[in-house]
């Protein structure tokens, strides 16, 4: 038995040293792609819906790797799961503050920019600090800087979330729930956390033929007006989603039917 734990030991801190030495790796090969700035911001706009006006952008992320775009589903979770996240989520943010300020210094059209930030990160109260730290080196209005939130943040740490809520608004910062519709306790989150913004999944528009899937969108797109929430259209791609959704009053759309993402340089060109 002795001579089996040994072995045990012996394989599990093999298995450790491993999975260390792969992080770092990893956590290089992501410092040069950083450093020789391979990663590459796109923004999808987002419009008014009655009059079709730009009115503001979330922004995407792509790795420019050896002239092959890879998009962020491949190497997200795998940052995310080696605790590496920090690293891209720090590197965007510092990104959209400068062209805020800059579009603000070249009087650009004042319009709200989405990030994503990871859930992990978000729930850390030293990752808050250094978003504090960042927000104070540049100047521009932070409320044209909203942080996206996933469901699964608030379901699981429900606390922990609206201190992070408050923290964030204490910053000026607007807060909105992503792909909102979809999960179980969307309606409770409501009456616990303040938010800003309601994003309406592509998946609530992909049926509005369907009536009783249409009465669910307008009582959604109801409650949040009644809750003084904005609420965002999420994969508008035909004429007659977007007519639907103009019926039923949201207050903005996002998706192919207008604009699909586009490098940062050439969102600049339209909001200039």
């Amino acid at each position: 038995m002795k001579i089996k734990s040994n072995k045990n030991k012996y394989y599990y801190s093999k298995k450790i040293y491993t999975k260390i030495k792969n992080n770092k790796k990893i956590k290089e090969e992501i410092l040069v792609a950083l450093k020789k700035k391979e990663f590459k911001l796109y923004i999808q706009p987002k419009y008014k819906t009655e009059t079709k006006i730009i009115s503001g952008g979330e922004v995407l992320i792509r790795w420019n790797k050896n002239n092959e775009i890879i998009y962020p589903d491949k190497f997200i979770n795998e940052l995310e799961k080696r605790g590496l996240i920090y690293l891209i989520d720090i590197y965007v943010l510092k990104i959209i503050c400068k062209k805020l300020e800059e579009w603000n210094n070249n009087k650009y059209k004042k319009i709200k920019i989405s990030i994503n930030q990871s859930q992990e990160n978000l729930l850390n109260h030293f990752y808050i600090s250094k978003i504090k730290d960042i927000l104070n080196r540049y100047n521009f209005n932070k409320q044209l800087l909203e942080i996206e939130l996933t469901e699964s943040i608030f379901i699981k740490n429900k606390n922990k979330v609206k201190e992070l809520e408050e923290k964030l608004h204490s910053e000026n910062l607007l807060i909105s729930i992503d792909d909102f519709g979809t999960g179980y306790s969307s309606y409770y989150l409501l009456s616990e956390i303040k938010v800003d913004i309601l994003k309406l999944d592509k998946k609530l528009f992909d049926n509005l033929e369907n009536e009783r899937a249409l009465i669910i969108v307008e009582a959604i797109i109801n409650l949040a007006k009644k809750l003084n929430i904005k609420t965002i259209a999420e994969g508008i791609e035909t004429d007659k989603q977007y007519e639907i959704v103009k019926k039923l009053k949201c207050d903005e759309i996002q998706g192919y039917y207008f604009a699909k993402p586009m490098p940062i340089e050439e969102f600049e060109k339209i909001i200039k």
